[in-house]
């Protein structure tokens, strides 16, 4: 067997861990200031609108680079740079129930550069293929199917919807007023990996006649895992800003970025490498990423 397959086995391992990179469940708690006042009737929930729709795209930039040790064990395969750019939309149709069916749909994916298209995918950790589905979303923010909230394509559109916004977990909330959400979703499918979302409410901004409430978000990740004769350790942070209306219950837009950083050690003993032989590896993974959410325009 030779090292090209267990390089490319690091590097697969790699980009399954960075499309699980980023998901956050729908709990948490806040936390409440003594002033500055929220005027009522300014709940900060949908108020779905028949087509109403929102568009979305990232642009993402790898770097990866090994080192090791080893005969003939090829290092340009991984000095590469990768350039990720993914968008779509988000068409919301109201029901009868005061939710509405969500419509997610990915309309463009370009990478350019490194092995094929195996990095690809969006920084919410959901693929392109998952990026094409339909599921229900309550006025909280809350999705979920018929099969419930526990599947790869809720897990993935709830990944995805976390990275741009999280709504508070009450309706009526207070300038300067924090809640935190912790990543469980990460910890239920691999117990090394811990994270958690953090979200402020700033205030107030003005536009015209229009009045937004304006978040401010931070995200962190951090990871060490194992898998046979590899070690990767990684760690993720982002940022963001999210403007919502509340007079008419929808988000105006959401801007993030984020850094990742992902080191993979592979130690195979002598004998039980390729031709009998051992080797050593060091494998690292340098992303940045910006994501935006907006109203369509006309909408």
């Amino acid at each position: 067997m030779r090292r090209s397959f267990y390089i490319m086995a690091c590097l697969v391992a790699i980009a399954m861990l960075l499309m699980q990179a980023v998901v956050a469940d729908e709990t948490g708690s806040a936390t409440t200031p003594e002033k500055k006042e929220q005027p009522k009737g300014n709940q900060i929930r949908w108020k779905f609108k028949s087509g109403q729709t929102l568009t979305y795209e990232y642009s993402e930039t790898f770097q990866g680079t090994m080192t090791g040790e080893g005969d003939a064990i090829d290092t340009q395969a991984i000095n590469q740079k990768f350039d990720i750019k993914t968008g779509g939309t988000l068409v919301f149709e109201p029901n009868d129930d005061g939710n509405a069916n969500l419509t997610i749909s990915l309309e463009s994916s370009e990478n350019e550069g490194g092995q094929g298209d195996f990095l690809q995918s969006s920084p919410g950790g959901a693929t392109p293929k998952q990026l094409d589905a339909t599921v229900t979303i309550k006025p909280d923010g809350t999705v979920y199917t018929e099969e419930g909230e526990n599947n790869e394509v809720i897990t993935s559109v709830r990944s995805m919807l976390d990275m741009f916004f999280q709504m508070p977990p009450e309706p009526e909330i207070r300038q300067g007023e924090s809640w935190d959400k912790e990543l469980e979703y990460l910890t239920q499918r691999d117990d090394s990996t811990e994270g958690s979302v953090s979200t402020t409410f700033v205030g107030w901004e003005k536009q015209g006649a229009s009045r937004y409430a304006k978040f401010e978000y931070s995200l962190n990740i951090t990871s060490k895992k194992s898998q046979g004769p590899m070690e990767m350790n990684m760690a993720m942070k982002g940022k963001g800003i999210w403007r919502f209306d509340p007079s008419i219950g929808k988000l105006v837009d959401s801007n993030f970025s984020y850094t990742i950083e992902v080191l993979s050690v592979i130690d195979v003993p002598p004998g039980e490498g390729p031709d009998g032989q051992g080797m050593h590896i060091e494998v690292s993974f340098n992303g940045e990423g910006v994501g935006r959410l907006n109203q369509k325009r006309g909408d």
